[in-house]
């Protein structure tokens, strides 16, 4: 499978938001926040959009929806 560049932006930047879900004290946190920040320049709507979630993620960490455990969501319903 192919991406475009655009999309290979997107699944970059929601790569870098989920590095940071499960681990409160990442490393890294503050240089995955400030790249995820470069982005402004950007001018696609969708990459803005991946790019919020991602930062989202980073800043609810181990609270964001991206660290449940999908298996047991799909379970209980």
């Amino acid at each position: 499978m192919y991406l475009c560049h655009a999309q290979l932006k997107e699944q970059c930047a929601l790569t870098l938001g989920y590095m940071a879900v499960g681990d409160p004290l990442h490393p890294h946190k503050q240089a995955i926040l400030l790249t995820l920040f470069q982005t402004k320049e950007e001018k696609a709507f969708d990459l803005q959009v991946t790019v919020g979630e991602a930062i989202s993620s980073v800043a609810a960490g181990s609270l964001s929806t991206a660290s449940h455990d999908q298996w047991k969501l799909i379970c209980s319903e």
